[in-house]
Parts: C-alpha cells; structure tokens; sequence
C-alpha cells in the first residue's frame, strides 16, 4: 500500500510515464509513414447565375500515395522509435524501482527506529528500578554514596535518549 501511494504519487514516475506515452505515439507515427496513405474527398456546390436557375455540381476524389523505401529511411526512424520506446520503458522501470527503494529503506529506517525506542524504555525501566533497589540499600548502609550516584547518572543519561528518540 505504501509502495503503490508512493508510485502514484511521485513526479519522477508519472514524468517518465509520459515520456514512454509520447515515444510510444512516435512509434505509431514512424510505422504509419512506411504504410500506405488514402485520402478521400467529397464535396457539392452550386453555381448560380443571376436570372437562371443553379446547377448543383458534386465531386468526389480519392488519393493513394505510397512512398517507397529506397534507402530505408523510414525502416531506420521506426527502428530508431523503436529502440526509444525500449529505452523510455526501462527508465520508467527505473524510476519505479528507485521509488520502491527509498520507500523500503524508509520504511525499515522506521522500524529500527522504533525497536531502539522499544530498547531504550526498556533500560530506562531497567535502571528505574535498580536506583529503587539501590536507594533501599544506601538507606541501609549496604552500598556507597557513588554507587548511588553513578546509578542515577545512568538513568538520566538513558532518560534523556529515549527523550531524544520521542
């Protein structure tokens, strides 16, 4: 769902989508000029004189025109539309896959923000409750005044991490 918001989404993509639609376009265009042409007309007038009456005049054409490939023009621009349109897929392929990249790497960059966040608590919870048991034993004489204050000094210092990763 990401990766498909993101692809709609990005300029990049829908650039070279465009691009491959106009190549794809010249393409038709190149392969039409090596094909025969008709054209087709029609038309009615009347001509009128002044005190007689008008006569309708109808006119109908057809036109057919081929140009022939003598030094293989034309077979040279469709094969060179062709080649543009094999190269304008593959960059629109690649700007697809540059999307799904950085949505990827953005998307694990979130998750391993989030287990650091998860283990950073989890230390800050730890050294909570070793400053309790540390408290209780300094009140009974059992541990040093700087290992009461080195305690403290760790849970600060994680307090503040996890501070900074929220």
């Amino acid at each position: 769902d990401l990766v498909a918001r993101a692809l709609a989404a990005n300029t990049s993509v829908q650039a070279a989508a465009n691009r491959l639609a106009q190549a794809r376009a010249a393409l038709g265009g190149a392969e039409a000029t090596r094909l025969p042409q008709v054209g087709v007309a029609a038309g009615a007038g009347r001509a009128a004189d002044p005190g007689a009456q008008g006569a309708t005049q109808y006119s109908a054409g057809l036109n057919l025109a081929y140009e022939l490939d003598l030094g293989g023009r034309l077979l040279h621009e469709r094969n060179a539309s062709a080649l543009d349109v094999r190269a304008r897929e593959q960059l629109l392929a690649d700007a697809r896959l540059l999307v799904q990249a950085n949505v990827a790497r953005g998307y694990l960059a979130l998750r391993a923000l989030d287990a650091e966040r998860d283990i950073v608590r989890g230390t800050v919870a730890a050294y909570a409750e070793t400053l309790s048991l540390t408290e209780k034993r300094a009140r009974a004489g059992d541990v040093a005044d700087l290992d009461l204050a080195r305690v403290q000094a760790e849970l600060a210092a994680n307090e503040a991490e996890a501070l900074a990763l929220d």
